[in-house]
């Protein structure tokens, strides 16, 4: 749904080619600092660090950034990409209340019982400082 949106902003932009192709960089890290942020959330190990962090930090900031679009997306002229938009955020939604249930739930019991609340904290504070100036949308 995102590469049809993106196609019909790209021949706006781009128009009368047979196949529009963005600049360079369109998709993909908005910056350096962005991409060492996706390093450093790529370095995480373990299953509750993992999970904490895509719960706790991903997904919030991926929740920050829709909202920032829905803002700025005139509902006249974006009807399209504020329906995905829409879809998007009841996915993610359900992905937030799903992973946070897991992670409680492997937060209590097995391995991770002694000593996983720490590990997650521990690794979203890490993700969350690598990320502290990478703005994700509009107004962010």
């Amino acid at each position: 749904m995102w590469a049809e949106r993106l196609a019909g902003r790209l021949v706006q932009a781009y128009p009368g080619t047979a196949q529009p192709q963005g600049p360079d960089g369109l998709v993909g890290p908005a910056s350096e600092r962005a991409e060492e942020a996706l390093a450093v959330i790529g370095r995480v190990g373990g299953d509750v660090e993992r999970l904490a962090v895509y719960t706790r930090v991903v997904l919030g900031r991926c929740a920050a950034a829709y909202a920032g679009w829905r803002r700025v997306c005139n509902p006249a002229t974006d009807r399209p990409v504020l329906r995905v938009l829409g879809l998007v955020q009841g996915d993610l939604l359900s992905d937030w209340e799903d992973g946070s249930r897991l992670l409680l739930d492997l937060m209590r019991s097995g391995p991770y019982a002694d000593g996983g609340a720490e590990a997650a904290a521990a690794a979203t504070a890490g993700v969350d400082a690598a990320m502290a100036e990478e703005a994700l949308a509009p107004g962010a």
